[in-house]
């Protein structure tokens, strides 16, 4: 349904315009909300939040109004995900922890395997780029984004059998580069 169509639901029909409303836009919301409270709130939480969001929007929205409806709700959306995580963030920071009876709290991250981690795959991402373009590319596309070559070379402009031996030419010399860095 379109917007349109909508605003003359909810301004003719109340019911039928929110029924309406919920139907087309409830997984835009709720895509919205998960992305900002994921992890931190249940399931049944951001589901709440969703329908908080689109019976605000019921409420609030100016049908006469020339504003986009999908944005307006993607605000309200955002907004209201933001609101609920700084909430849930002050309520967590309330908990205090004794130090004689609370456990040892650790990460359990090995923090130097994480730094030569990082350190490796800024020395591979530098011999990438040095390969130049197209070559760079070529490579990030294929092993970074798993795209093939008929894709690669729809994004490049290029023929599908150029960006393979490209790619081919361009992991030799990624593999000689990286051999004298070791």
């Amino acid at each position: 349904m379109q917007e349109d169509d909508i605003r003359a639901l909810l301004r003719d029909a109340p019911e039928a315009g929110c029924r309406a409303l919920f139907d087309t836009y409830w997984k835009y919301a709720y895509t919205v909300i998960f992305r900002i409270l994921q992890g931190s709130v249940s399931r049944e939480d951001i589901e709440e939040c969703t329908a908080d969001v689109l019976g605000d929007v019921m409420l609030h929205f100016q049908v006469a109004s020339q504003g986009s409806l999908k944005a307006y709700i993607g605000t309200a959306a955002k907004r209201r995900a933001i609101d609920r995580l700084r909430s849930v963030s002050r309520h967590a920071g309330d908990v205090s922890l004794d130090s004689d009876t609370a456990p040892e709290l650790t990460s359990g991250e090995d923090v130097a395997a994480a730094a030569e981690a990082s350190e490796q795959s800024e020395r591979v991402l530098a011999a990438v780029k040095a390969l130049g373009e197209p070559d760079a590319s070529i490579v990030i596309y294929k092993y970074y984004y798993d795209m093939n070559s008929v894709q690669i070379g729809k994004w490049l402009g290029l023929n599908p059998v150029t960006v393979r031996s490209r790619c081919n030419r361009a992991m030799k010399r990624l593999r000689a580069a990286l051999a004298d860095l070791e």
